[in-house]
């Protein structure tokens, strides 16, 4: 996966979804955890610095 044009598409996805200024995106790969694929799994988060609000968490299927 291209990094940068997925950095590009994810933020310009968040900034239709929130209206705050600041806005955390975290992925973190679950340690030891396997999906049916025999992938790593993976899940990602952002957070609204203003308020300190979870906005959104996936666990992606295809990482």
């Amino acid at each position: 996966m291209d990094a940068e044009a997925f950095d590009e598409a994810l933020g310009a996805w968040m900034q239709t979804q929130v209206d705050s200024r600041i806005v955390a995106i975290d992925g973190k790969e679950v340690r030891g955890a396997k999906n049916g694929g025999a992938d790593r799994v993976h899940f990602m988060a952002a957070l609204d610095h203003d308020t300190g609000t979870v906005i959104g968490q996936v666990l992606p299927s295809v990482v």
